[in-house]
This record gives structure tokens, sequence and C-alpha cells, in this order.
């Protein structure tokens, strides 16, 4: 192989590696937004899952760049168009996001307002399915409740009705006793 070829190749190479980078941080971004997955396989901790997915998938930026920083520039300019522009080269993509970055988003990382809306919505449902859940134990016992009061009224009306029907009887007999026959 002669050097021309070598260094064609190294072109070659370092052009798939650019645009490689760009769909591991596609993939990555989107596994992050997996909350289910997170969820099963780190039970939501979103540093210990970002720890393990740099490890294996991007040893390649490891000690440069925090993998969420790379997802977060990733998430600011998610269009393929503009890393091309600018060649795939990372440091020039975080110079754009750290030019982006308003007085706002400096205070706190999208990351961590990312894990608090996760946290916050997670604490929402889970208050909304207690209350859920006890509505509906209460409506249950309610119902149990009104159940066996609808029984023992329909008891009370069998002896009511058989009582009535028994009054009726004795009050027709003194109705035949005490009758005077009328004067035709």
């Amino acid at each position: 192989m002669t050097t021309t070829q070598k260094l064609a190749e190294l072109k070659k190479l370092t052009r798939s590696a650019a645009v490689n980078l760009y769909r591991r941080l596609q993939l990555c971004a989107e596994v992050l937004s997996d909350l289910d997955w997170m969820a099963r396989t780190f039970d939501g901790d979103v540093d210990v899952a970002e720890k393990a997915l740099e490890d294996q998938y991007f040893p390649d930026i490891a000690g440069y760049l925090k993998l969420s920083t790379a997802v977060a520039i990733y998430r600011k300019f998610p269009d393929e168009v503009t890393w091309k522009q600018h060649h795939y080269v990372l440091n020039v993509m975080q110079g754009l996001y750290q030019d982006s970055l308003t007085t706002d988003d400096e205070d706190e990382d999208v990351r961590t307002r990312q894990t608090k809306s996760w946290k916050v919505e997670a604490e929402k449902e889970n208050e909304l399915r207690v209350a859920a859940e006890t509505r509906l134990k209460s409506v249950v016992d309610t119902v149990s409740e009104q159940r066996d009061e609808i029984h023992q009224l329909k008891a009370r009306i069998e002896e009511l009705t058989a009582e009535n029907n028994h009054l009726r009887g004795r009050i027709e007999e003194m109705e035949r006793r005490f009758s005077v026959p009328q004067a035709v």
C-alpha cells in the first residue's frame, strides 16, 4: 500500500468515524429518552445509565467530553446538515452549543431539567394512582355496604308484606264478625 493509498484510507476512515459519532449520539439520545428502559435497567438513575453507555459505546470521547454534554449538543443541533456543515467536528459543535446557551441554560443543565421533570411526572402519576386506588376501594366498600343493605331491606319488605297480609286477613275476619246485616 502506497502512502497515497494510506492517506486515502485514513481520510475515508475519518469521514466514516465522524458520521458514525453523529449516529451514535443520535441513538444514544433516543435510548436515554426511553424512561421505561432506564427505570428497568438502571432504576431510573440517569447518571448510572449515561456512565454505562459512555463506557460501552463512547470510549473515544471519555475524558474529553462527558456523554451528557455530547448528548445535549446533539439535542441542541439534531439536524445532520448542521453537523455536516461543521465536518462533524465535536469540539466545533461544542463551541456552537456553548454560544447558544442562554443565561437560564447556564444555571441548570438540560439533563438535570429532564431528570427533574421525569421524577416530578412520576411522582404526580404515583399520587394520582394512589388517589384512584383509594377512591376505588371506597367505592367498592360503599357498593358492598349498599348490597348488604339491599338484602336487609328485601328481607324486611318480605316480613312487612307477610305481616300486612296477616293484618288484612284479621281485618276481614273482624269485619265479618262485627258487621251488622243490613235491612233490606
